[in-house]
This record gives C-alpha cells, structure tokens and sequence, in this order.
C-alpha cells in the first residue's frame, strides 16, 4: 500500500541507515550490483549492462518446466496457477535488479504529458517537483537521502511498463511516438485515452516485460541443482529450499519483506542483499516491489488478468514457495504497488564485444577516479 506522506518520514530514517550500508554498491547509471555468485558463474551466466540496465544471461534453452503439485492446483481455485511453468526454449538475458527510481524518473520527467495510466509510482524514492512551471508534473530525486536513486519502485501500471519498454526498444529518443509501439502495441490508447484490453508483446521486440515462464525459469530453475548436469527447480529465489530470512541486512535479514510491522521497508536501494542470489545471479527476488514482479503472460484462463510472480517487502514474513508465488492481478490499469525489471534479447557478437570495450573503459576511469 502507498504510504502517507506523514508515514515517509520514520521509514526514509529506516532507509537513511540501510543506504549508508549499502553505499559500496555505486551511485546511480554507472553503478555495478554485487558480483555474481559462484553458483551463478558455475551456471554460464554472462553480466551485460545497456541503457543502465545490469543484465545476466539466462542459458539452458529449452529446459524442463516446474510441475506445480497437485495439491497446490486443488487448493488454488480459479485455478490461478499453471500445472507447468518455467520452460524457456531460447537464451534471453533479464535485469539483475527491479527497476530504479533514478530509471523511471529519467524516462517520467521526458514525458510528462504523455505518460500512460499508472505512470506515477506508489512508493519510491523521488518527491514531485513543486517549482516546476504550471501544468508541468516534474519529479525530483532528494539529495539528502544516500542512494535515493536506487530506491525500488512500487506501482507501476503494465501499461506503463510497456511503454517504456517501448522507449527502450525504440533507442530512448526524446519523442513521444515512441511509446506507442516496439515491443508491444499500445497506439490505441494515445488515440482514444482507452486501455488496450489486451497487452501483447511484439515479433522482434528488443526489450520487454519478461513472460512468467522467463521469470520463473531465472529465478528458480538451475541447470547442475543436484550436481553437474542434474537440472531442477530449487522452491526459493535464493538458490535453496529454505526460505530466506525477512528482515534489514544489518540484522542478518536475507530478503526485505515482512510487510509495515513485519520489517518490510518501501524504501530499500535494490541490491541490499547482495549475497542471496538466483541461480543465474538475480537479486531481489524475495522481497521487492510492495506485491511482486509484472510479467506479459495473460491469465491462462483469458480474462484480462495477467500472472504477478514473487514476494515484495509488502508480503507476510512466510515466504511463499514458487507454486505460490505466481498469482494473478489487474496490472493493465492502475499500478497496484508492483514492480518489474527487463528482459531483452541476446546481443550479436559485435554488439557484445562494443558493450565490453565500452564497460572496461568506465570501469578503469572510476578506478582512477
């Protein structure tokens, strides 16, 4: 749920004291999340960034699904859960992280008259601009509060999250014409002010919400789980079947979630629990945005709902497992406090060897610097 003004204060001390502990971790676009882990390594995952993106590569093409157990499918009427989830048949590269405040601000502040339904944020770690010229909604980034930049957004509408993935797809330009199509169609809703009844990603898209499938697959799925080459599923985002510990890093917590009493914070730079990762180096996978992470795939049963996977820092402490964990929600309208990080396509050789020359040269400026 989206706090009161008059709540932020004691939750921006919270985050006052997490950030100043995670502030190894960088500042803003040119930072460099935690190393992957060995588990990660050992898998073939591959770190990329583009667009201030931190991506990893997910391998393993075409890989076994998840069977959700019969049980889980008995008690879940609707039914909201697929039988069989997390089978990819291609390599992707999804963010490491949920997108960031400094990311939405970038792109909100570019188009403030044209920003589709849901474009302002519940909880993040930006404040309105009240010095803006009349008419104009400006947001601003407060400079008092360490990695305020990096704070996780909560409520970011899927038709919001398609039109910047349609940005990002057409090259970032300044002009608005390019949130209408790309990855996903979404023209009629700039014509008519109506929402698409359905959101569907495009043939060729570059950069997109990533499919529940994907999703699960990078966050659970572990090609050498029970050794060299014996793939499977682990329950938990965190390379285990045990679930992390919800609470602050600084008190042994492994995951931020536990909701408003329960040591959940809204305001948490993502990355802040560097060492609980995915088998392919994902973080933040239990305990993000307030509800989960959106993904494109439609409710199998047709209506407009779309499947949400994960826990956010809004969930109880018990951690759900992956068969409940996928759930589903109304994200084509209003944001509803959840979040969601980017997938892309792999990129050529020649692109590849560019993006490294170009991330070694940062790096060796910001050792000299």
């Amino acid at each position: 749920m989206p706090l009161s003004r008059c709540q932020r204060p004691a939750f921006r001390g919270l985050a006052l004291g997490a950030a100043c502990l995670a502030a190894w971790c960088g500042s803003a676009l040119g930072q460099n999340l935690a190393p992957l882990s060995p588990r990660a390594v050992a898998n073939g995952a591959v770190v990329s960034r583009e667009h201030g993106w931190e991506f990893v590569t997910i391998g393993a093409p075409g890989n076994a699904p998840y069977e959700v157990p019969f049980e889980i499918l008995l008690n879940n009427p609707g039914p909201l859960t697929p039988t069989f989830v997390g089978s990819v048949n291609y390599e992707y590269r999804i963010a490491r992280s949920e997108l960031r405040t400094e990311q939405w601000v970038e792109f909100i502040n570019l188009f403030p008259n044209a920003l589709p339904l849901g474009g302002v944020p519940t909880d993040w770690g930006a404040e309105r601009d009240f010095d803006a010229p009349p008419g104009v909604r400006r947001y601003f980034i407060p400079s008092d509060i360490p990695r305020a930049a990096d704070y996780q957004v909560s409520g970011v509408s899927m038709l919001g999250a398609a039109a910047y993935c349609n940005w990002l797809h057409n090259g970032k330009p300044v002009d608005a014409s390019a949130l209408r199509s790309g990855a996903y169609d979404i023209g009629s809703y700039f014509d008519t002010g109506q929402v698409p009844l359905t959101i569907s990603r495009q043939a060729g898209a570059r950069f997109w919400i990533p499919s529940l499938d994907e999703s699960v697959k990078a966050g659970y799925f572990d090609p050498n789980r029970s050794g060299q080459g014996q793939a499977g599923y682990w329950l938990y985002p965190n390379s285990s079947d045990t679930p992390p510990i919800y609470g602050p890093a600084q008190l042994g917590g492994e995951a931020n979630a536990g909701g408003l009493f329960g040591g959940g914070n809204p305001y948490l730079p993502v990355g802040s629990y560097p060492t609980v990762q995915s088998p392919w180096g994902l973080l933040d996978l239990a305990g993000g945005a307030d509800f989960g992470e959106l993904t494109d795939t439609r409710h199998q049963l047709g209506t407009p709902l779309y499947y949400v996977r994960g826990s956010g820092w809004g969930t109880p402490s018990e951690l759900l497992p992956l068969e409940d964990a996928i759930y589903s929600a109304y994200p084509r309208f209003i944001g509803g406090q959840i979040g969601f990080r980017v997938a892309t396509v792999i990129p050529s050789s020649a692109t590849s060897l560019v993006v490294m020359i170009v991330w070694g040269a940062v790096s060796v400026v910001r050792r000299r610097t």
